[in-house]
């Protein structure tokens, strides 16, 4: 493939690879490049979606682009392309044509086939994952598990439900995402950047890999991992590495699982045992409102866990005594849950709040001996 413009330069097959020539400093350059990167970027060449200009536009003299590609029978294809006001083009000389597909790079030079593979780390390799906090986000918690005998163990933060406060699904998937993180760009500016959050991986040593693998994630979807350049990856891997272990319905399994509650919220507080699939008090009668507020607080889901003390004074506790082991606490608000004392807490969805029961200040017009649900300030 030869660039004619914006710089003159020719990517070229040669034995088993790829590599570009072109002038530096008057002299002639050979540079090798990537050839999964080659084929990456000729492919996404080749799959563009096209369509013919609905209005005759006029073509310059000029092309912000120009190629032309010697294929293996020795044909030539010309393909010029301008960028403005919209990305066209013409293959030889057909009619000009739009083309839809965003984000193509038409131009190329060394860092466009340089090789964007971040980190090569097999699942079944790895035997511990810890999320720590960076010095752009203090308030991320610690969480910390280790495989053992092939079940994974929560080592960080203490929680009563042990192993089982893990969500395996968002680790699987984290795991994925970590076993072959790719660049977007490369974002060298980001160097000194504070991160938001650092994983660290171990895994059993391969020839070639560290036992520990360290991904740092910055802002706007920048992520620093040693060995290579801070890169941009896609919004969805960012998401993903932006991922809590813990899982996302603080109180669901404990609810699940309880034998005896007692809520104390709005100044009363509420014995109850498990009837059937309801709550009742203690002296068997029904109770309603506990039994709302329970449901609305099984449904319930955190968007983050956070280091440190909660936004605000708690509003209601839940004791539970659990079908097995030590009875333990939750405490909270609208926004908010955490274990009673713990030096962290569950961040809820704002969406599960603006539907969880009467809004702070509207008269309670139901029994008064019963406990009010928790709401939105």
């Amino acid at each position: 493939v030869e660039q004619v413009a914006p710089q003159a330069r020719v990517l070229q097959r040669y034995g088993g690879g790829w590599r570009i020539e072109e002038q530096l400093e008057g002299r002639q350059a050979l540079l090798s490049v990537d050839e999964p990167e080659v084929f990456g970027w000729y492919g996404a060449l080749h799959d563009a979606e096209v369509s013919l200009e609905a209005e005759a536009t006029p073509w310059p003299d000029a092309a912000d682009v120009e190629l032309r590609v010697v294929t293996d029978s020795t044909a030539t294809l010309r393909v010029r392309c301008v960028l403005e006001p919209r990305l066209r083009c013409r293959r030889d000389d057909g009619p000009v044509l739009r083309v839809r597909t965003g984000g193509l790079s038409l131009a190329f030079d060394a860092d466009t086939f340089a090789e964007r593979r971040l980190t090569d780390v097999r699942s079944e390799d790895v035997r511990a994952i810890e999320v720590l906090a960076g010095p752009a986000d203090p308030g991320v918690l610690r969480q910390s598990t280790q495989l053992d005998l092939g079940v994974w163990r929560l080592d960080a933060p203490v929680h009563p439900e042990g192993d089982a406060a893990l969500d395996g699904v968002q680790l699987e998937t984290l795991l994925g995402t970590l076993g072959g993180l790719r660049a977007e760009a490369w974002v060298d500016e980001a160097a000194d950047r504070g991160a938001l959050r650092r994983i660290r991986v171990e895994q059993v040593p391969r020839r070639g890999l560290d036992a520990e693998l360290v991904v740092e994630l910055l802002p706007e979807c920048v992520v620093r991992v040693s060995g290579h350049r801070p890169a941009r990856v896609s919004a969805g891997v960012c998401e993903t590495l932006g991922l809590d272990l813990l899982v996302r319905w603080p109180l669901q399994r404990s609810l699940d699982l309880a034998r005896g509650l007692e809520l104390t919220e709005g100044g009363q507080t509420t014995r109850l045992e498990r009837r059937g699939e309801a709550w009742a008090e203690a002296d068997g009668s029904p109770a309603p409102r506990a039994n709302a507020w329970l449901e609305a607080m099984h449904a319930r889901t955190a968007a983050r866990v956070r280091q440190g003390t909660p936004p605000s004074e708690p509003r209601w506790h839940l004791h539970v005594l659990p079908g097995r082991g030590t009875a333990y606490a939750f405490e909270g608000d609208a926004r908010w849950a955490r274990l009673e004392g713990a030096p962290w807490f569950y961040a809820l969805d704002e969406e599960d709040a603006a539907s969880d029961g009467d809004g702070e200040g509207e008269d309670d017009e139901g029994d008064e001996d019963a406990p009010q649900e928790a709401a939105p300030e």
